[in-house]
């Protein structure tokens, strides 16, 4: 190494290591020759070549310890791509996918319990007597599932996924994702299916994981998927497949479904979370369905479907599928049209029209001994190619029996999803298209025997099931529960003509045709006459600017309900500058009236304000929407300037934060009473306490770098109230109050800074100088003004003018302006318009033309 430059001893080490400083192309002859004496002289190497490759010169102990480094780094980058990840949404996907499980289990035990009962009071050995027994017990089920959804939560009815599309499409259900919901759903669910009606359950079981999900973010942990609108919506989205999963057992399956019947839009980065959380509830279902025992669709064992006039075969089972899908949606549409022509879902009538519904199913299903089989032993009867159970299809030949099965079974089930109980419409679906599959294999296995109709069988089952629901999906599901992958182009192109003769007759699935029928919003029910942006917005815009007044702000919040005000330049060239937030005006607006009520008092108010006035507190609380500075100012200003409000109007956060600053400013002890106002200190005890914190605790020095309060820092402010006399318990209040009172203190300071930067450089000099002189002489000024106002003007009449003063915008400039709201162009397709606002998760868009605001698009206009 004494030889040669310290550079070539340095690449010298490197190679030995394994490593290399240069890139070949890089490397210099004349360091590469000196390089090999060095290395031939330490015994490195035995010989120099010119093909000798330096870089990738390795010893074996060099190789493992490399191989070791590039361990150590490859699991350093996981777990930063974990932590970055957040691993509570990890946790969090476990949890739902788990509980889901767990959830299903018992609904299969109760509805397995329920189903005993009723066999076992069946059996009294007489036909008539079993008859009647077996239709009045599962009436009374039925009964009581309906009067369990009526009673407890009405939310519950029916199948949940049609619903859930349009959650997903952003529209706000209120208490449908409730705990309550949860527990009625899985108790109807369980007396349904306890009776012999068909119906499935993949819909309530889409609805119960939903519910888990929106809980579940409830939590600490988990609270903030909550507060961020798009993720809870991605969460629901995963709970919609960890719902189809547990349903069937089917986890890849089950995602594809959930994104082709519920998600408008899906987000590509949430598909990771969709297979994690149904590889979860898999697990879990597979164990315990295993442990219990408990019958699930059997895996099969059939001939693979070679290429040749079979295929023609496929094709005709699935366009005679895809006709009777459309017969099934028409039956639903009539069924609908005549409950909701006599209003047989209202009150008491719809015990009526379940007794009626089910007296007419049990009369015609009892002799009929395979409609009181369950639909999953049916399924995995037709799929199996040995003979068919005689005790099952022994009323009739069965080329008559499986045909008048599937007539039967459609019929029902058309009529039995319309009933107001929880209930799904793929399971009696999925066995209908078993049935006729096998009805169809069994024909063409008369004419050849080597036609296995067990395959058919399959194919009916996907193809009917992808016709009602417009759903490819389902194709996945049947190759995941029966294991039968040879068939998949004859089971994929049966399922496609399904699908294409029955949107030739209706174009929407089952679902939207539930949604349709109950109102709910979606985005694929647009308006069809609106073609551009101009034809969907609203002309009529409530927004503000320069010369708006409280007015003004006033009569907008009354009458848009728009979630963000535009903010423009003028009136006659409305050019948009931003959004104010709803809340945010608000508290505006309740500071204006605020200082009304300090210089003229509470009974200065006409009795229409007065009650605008508790609406206005209600809304501009802090409780009410984010919690930004302004609404600290707003409860600051109340207790601060002396309002009216009582302390049992306010929420428990503003009562408490009123308390503790009524304490520092007037020194009221613990034994104040709860239910009277607070005594307002004089306004110089107020400036001297907020000069003694800005003194005490420097503004950029009061708060921790992480932006958490400063317990050291908060004792000073404790010993200067003491230093006072004014008495704080410092271990109950030194935590988040007293942080909520310097925070108010800093907050309205710099509100004082905005509004003496539009002074004059003279008033800025003078208020240097003589501040606390300037205060007391506005105070005073503004007290003679109010009394000889309140003498000389007509009360409601001062509460106009007081009213019309213009707003300065440099107050919310100091509050929270979007200065980048979403705008569209008004030539925009409308189509992309909703599109747009469903993946973003937007409730309003502004249309412009050149900057120019010409209408907003609020969510409610793409549905009218």
């Amino acid at each position: 190494e004494s030889n040669v430059t310290p550079d070539i001893g340095r690449h010298a080490t490197a190679m030995i290591e394994g490593r290399s400083l240069v890139q070949p192309e890089e490397e210099n002859p004349e360091m590469k020759a000196q390089l090999s004496t060095v290395l031939i002289s330490d015994g490195s190497i035995d010989e120099i070549g010119p093909d000798i490759n330096f870089n990738a010169y390795e010893t074996p102990t060099q190789v493992g310890i490399l191989f070791m480094k590039h361990c150590g780094t490859a699991l350093r980058k996981f777990w930063k791509e974990i932590i970055d990840s957040k691993p509570t949404n990890w946790i969090y996907l476990a949890s739902v996918g788990v509980l889901s499980a767990l959830i299903g289990y018992s609904e299969e035990r109760l509805i397995i319990a329920l189903q005993h009962l009723r066999e076992y009071l069946v059996d009294t050995h007489n036909y008539v007597g079993d008859w009647t027994v077996w239709v009045l017990i599962s009436l009374l089920m039925l009964l009581t599932s309906a009067a369990v959804t009526q009673i407890i939560q009405q939310n519950a009815a029916g199948s949940g996924i049609p619903e859930m599309k349009s959650i997903l499409g952003g529209v706000a259900m209120s208490k449908y994702l409730i705990l309550r919901t949860l527990i009625t759903k899985f108790i109807g669910l369980g007396f349904s299916l306890g009776s012999p009606i068909p119906i499935g359950k993949e819909g309530p079981f889409v609805h119960m994981a939903a519910i888990v999900a929106t809980q579940l973010a409830n939590l600490t942990p988990f609270r903030y998927i909550r507060q961020n609108p798009f993720l809870m919506r991605q969460m629901q989205s995963v709970a919609v497949a960890v719902g189809v999963a547990t349903c069937f057992g089917a986890p890849i399956g089950g995602v594809l479904f959930s994104i082709e019947v519920t998600s408008t839009v899906f987000n590509v980065s949430n598909l990771w979370k969709c297979f994690y959380g149904s590889a979860w509830a898999i697990v879990i279902f597979r164990t315990l369905h295993e442990i219990a025992s408990i019958s699930k669709f059997e895996y099969t064992d059939l001939q693979e479907t070679r290429f040749g006039p079979i295929l023609l075969l496929y094709v005709l089972l699935g366009m005679m599928c895809g006709g009777l899908s459309a017969a099934f949606l028409a039956l639903f549409l009539t069924w609908q049209r005549v409950i909701e022509k006599f209003k047989l879902q209202a009150n008491l009538r719809r015990y009526l029209l379940i007794s009626i519904v089910f007296l007419g199913m049990g009369i015609l299903a009892y002799p009929f001994s395979s409609l009181r089989i369950p639909d999953k032993q049916i399924s995995n009867e037709m799929f199996d190619n040995q003979e068919l159970d005689a005790d099952h299809w022994k009323d009739w030949d069965i080329f008559v029996s499986l045909p008048l099965y599937t007539v039967f079974k459609l019929l029902f089930a058309s009529m039995a999803i319309c009933l107001p109980v929880p209930c799904g419409c793929v399971t009696p679906v999925f066995t209908a298209g078993a049935v006729f599959g096998r009805f169809f294999g069994e024909v063409l296995h008369a004419l050849d025997a080597h036609v296995e109709p067990g395959v058919f069988a399959i194919v009916g089952a996907a193809a009917l099931s992808s016709g009602v629901t417009r759903s490819l999906s389902l194709v996945i599901i049947v190759f995941e529960v029966t294991g039968e992958l040879h068939n998949l182009v004859g089971v994929l192109l049966a399922s496609l003509f399904a699908y294409a003769v029955s949107g030739a007759f209706y174009r929407r699935s089952i679902y939207d045709l539930i949604l349709r029928c109950r109102g709910l919003p979606h985005l694929p029910t647009m308006n069809s006459r609106a073609k551009i942006a101009a034809e969907l917005m609203q002309v009529e815009i409530g927004y503000l600017h320069a010369k708006s007044t409280y007015a003004d702000v006033e009569g907008s919040l009354r009458s848009f309900g728009y979630t963000d005000f535009p903010l423009v330049d003028n009136e006659t060239h409305p050019k948009l500058i931003g959004t104010i937030a709803r809340h945010i005006m608000y508290s505006c607006l309740l500071r204006h009236i605020n200082a009304y009520v300090q210089m003229y008092g509470f009974s200065a108010l006409p009795e229409e304000a007065k009650n605008r006035y508790q609406e206005y507190q209600r809304r501009g609380s802090p409780d009410a929407g984010d919690t930004t500075k302004v609404h600290m100012m707003a409860w600051w200003d109340e207790v601060y300037q002396g309002g009216h409000k009582t302390m049992e109007s306010r929420s428990p956060k503003s009562a408490k934060a009123a308390r503790i600053a009524a304490r520092i400013n007037s020194g009221l002890d613990e034994d104040s009473k709860v239910g009277e106002p607070p005594s307002m200190g004089s306004p110089d005890s107020s400036i001297e306490l907020k000069e003694t914190a800005k003194a005490t605790i420097p503004e950029e020095r009061n708060r921790n770098v992480n932006g958490a309060p400063n317990p050291k820092r908060e004792s000073k402010l404790m010993e200067v109230l003491r230093q006072r006399g004014i008495d704080v318990d410092e271990e109950k209040h030194k935590s988040r109050s007293m942080s909520m009172v310097i925070n108010a203190v800093k907050d309205r300071d710099s509100m004082q800074a905005k509004f003496w930067e539009i002074l004059s450089p003279s008033e800025k000099q003078q208020t240097a100088r003589h501040g606390d002189d300037i205060r007391e002489r506005r105070s005073s000024s503004l007290v003679s003004e109010s009394q000889e106002d309140a003498k000389n003007q007509d009360p409601e009449e001062r509460f106009n003018n007081f009213m019309n003063k213009r707003i300065r915008l440099t107050k919310f400039e100091s509050m929270a302006i979007d200065h980048g709201p979403f705008m569209l162009l008004e030539e925009t397709p409308a189509k992309r318009v909703g599109f747009l606002m469903s993946l973003l998760g937007l409730n309003q868009v502004f249309v412009v033309n050149r900057g120019n605001l010409l209408g907003v698009i609020c969510k409610e206009d793409l549905f009218k």
